[in-house]
């Protein structure tokens, strides 16, 4: 490839993972002067207009030949009479092409070559080399991901370790939101909890399907009932995990389902209890420490007490991390959204 003056690099970089890393060196490789381009339309709570600009100025900084622009509708607020607004991630690609085309305008950026590690490359080099009449050169970089088989969005997901993928100065501020767990007796409001901290965080809330099943059988649940749920609970979050931006609330784990197997029949199948061992990214155990509301369905304070005390002695047992959340419910809220890295600025 011959070498070039100018190149251009565009991406969400939420967050910036180290097959972005390696795509803007092999751009370094073979330009003068390489220009990053990160915007997009969606409010990633873990990867902030903020964060990705200090990504950029811990890994880039130092570096004279690269420069970095990250937008978002503040950014271009302040831009006098630039003509269009942030672009929808899933707007077309000629109003993406435009987009772009005009913020290189605005920053007085003409690219020679455009690189990229995705298909999009071509036609939009061929664009930018109509609206500027001169060539732009699409140059693709390990476009079938054999060197760096990574996704942000399984990064962010939390279905590919962060500590693997993004360099030590990228991950000290990263927190991988992934599944967000809560456990709890009886009567200890994790179902409350649960839809306020979705509805915050913009995520699905994956409901208990125990109480699902509980109601299906009448209150008469049978021994092999609770292999089903488990194995049900896992697959509705593995679904919901699927179109979550970032992350999903999940209103129990497979844990409870092996106590209430325990508790009910005395023992529990060793498929379920192999389940109750399912890994998430933070795990939050609710106290009983309020007084408990009786709604029919529920048993006593001290089958309450005791499911506590079993919850404790299974997470030690197991060595899962988790943080103990206890007191009024705001005051709940804003421990497990301080417990995952989230500001209350951030989610208003």
């Amino acid at each position: 490839m011959r070498q070039l003056k100018r190149g251009l690099v565009v991406g969400k970089f939420a967050p910036l993972h180290l097959g972005h890393e390696a795509l803007i060196e092999f751009a370094l490789q073979h330009c003068e002067q390489v220009l990053v381009l990160s915007y997009t339309s969606q409010n990633f709570l873990s990867c902030t207009p903020a964060q990705r600009r200090a990504w950029f100025a811990a890994r880039y900084g130092t570096e004279v030949r690269i420069r970095s622009c990250v937008l978002d509708a503040s950014e271009l607020s302040s831009w006098p009479d630039f003509p269009l607004d942030l672009p929808d991630d899933g707007a077309p690609a000629e109003v993406q092409r435009e987009f772009c085309w005009q913020v290189l305008r605005r920053l007085g950026f003409m690219p020679d070559g455009v690189f990229s590690s995705e298909d999009y490359g071509a036609g939009f080099a061929a664009y930018l080399s109509h609206a500027a009449a001169q060539p732009v050169v699409h140059c693709p970089f390990d476009l079938e991901r054999q060197q760096h088989s990574v996704s942000a969005t399984q990064i962010r997901r939390g279905l590919l370790p962060a500590a693997v993928w993004l360099s030590p100065a990228v991950a000290a501020s990263y927190q991988v939101l992934g599944k967000i767990a809560l456990l709890g007796a009886e009567s200890t409001g994790k179902t409350t909890l649960s839809r306020i901290l979705a509805e915050h965080l913009g995520m699905p809330c994956v409901a208990e399907y125990g109480r699902q099943r509980w109601e299906e059988r009448q209150g008469q649940l049978a021994f092999s009932d609770l292999l089903q749920i488990a194995r049900t609970q896992i697959a509705h979050e593995e679904a919901a995990l699927a179109q979550a931006r970032e992350g999903i609330i999940c209103d129990t784990t497979p844990l409870t389902t092996l106590f209430y197997s325990q508790a009910l029949f005395g023992h529990a199948d060793p498929a379920l209890s192999a389940l109750a061992e399912r890994p998430y990214q933070h795990l939050f155990l609710l106290s009983p420490d309020f007084p408990l509301v009786q709604d029919g369905t529920r048993q006593d304070e001290a089958f309450r007490q005791a499911q506590h005390r079993w919850y404790l002695a299974e997470l030690a047992q197991r060595q899962l991390s988790y943080q103990l959340i206890s007191g009024p419910l705001e005051q709940r809220i804003q421990t497990i959204l301080q417990a995952v890295g989230i500001s209350p600025e951030s989610i208003k």
